[in-house]
């Protein structure tokens, strides 16, 4: 049965019945699932516990010189040290479900040989996991990469990644002391994945 309009939609006019949005195309109807809030809690409750519910991420891709420092000894890092180089806030489904926290920097420096460079991740202002890496010789770049699972017990945390030297002196993200390399593309992620519970 088809469905006369007088006078003729122009492009783009759209409109709802039941479960559908319908747009003008110009020349036919194009009909889009409506998706509303009501649906789409209903949808998550209905995967099972480890379903990934959404991504989200932050990204950095400057080259910068990290001076503040980030002890390294056996205290917990505190949310003033160090600098922050990536940050993602997140609101989740529930606050039972977990966060899934990857870190990816594909260039980190040092200036002096010898030397210690300590970085944390942070939910809010709370050390949730840290390590730290000593370089062989000055200017030697190396890769982190972190996971970490979190169960934040709150729905929308913000998480952040900071790094600085354990003692005076030059880090350097995204490359190594005076000098960027590859043209911008070393780009620094920290992504976060909502796990149902």
């Amino acid at each position: 049965m088809a469905i006369t309009f007088t006078p003729t939609p122009s492009a783009g006019q759209t409109f709802t019945s039941g479960a559908k949005t319908w747009t003008w195309t110009g020349s036919v109807w194009k009909a889009t699932p409506v998706i509303s809030a009501t649906s789409l809690s209903a949808f998550n409750t209905a995967l099972p516990s480890g379903s990934i519910l959404q991504t989200v991420q932050a990204t950095n891709a400057t080259y910068s010189a990290l001076t503040t420092i980030l002890p390294f000894d056996d205290t917990v890092p505190a949310s003033s040290e160090g600098t922050s180089v990536l940050s993602q806030a997140i609101t989740l489904a529930s606050s039972s479900n977990r966060v899934g926290i990857t870190v990816s920097l594909p260039m980190l420096a040092h200036g002096t040989a010898g030397a210690w460079l300590c970085y944390a991740i942070f939910r809010d202002t709370t050390c949730i996991d840290t390590g730290a890496w000593c370089n062989a010789g000055a200017n030697y770049g190396w890769t982190v990469a972190m996971t970490y699972v979190d169960s934040p017990s709150v729905v929308s945390p913000t998480y952040s990644f900071r790094i600085g030297p354990a003692v005076a002196g030059n880090g350097y993200i995204n490359g190594t002391a005076g000098s960027r390399y590859f043209g911008g593309t070393c780009v620094s992620i920290l992504s976060l994945q909502e796990i149902k519970a």
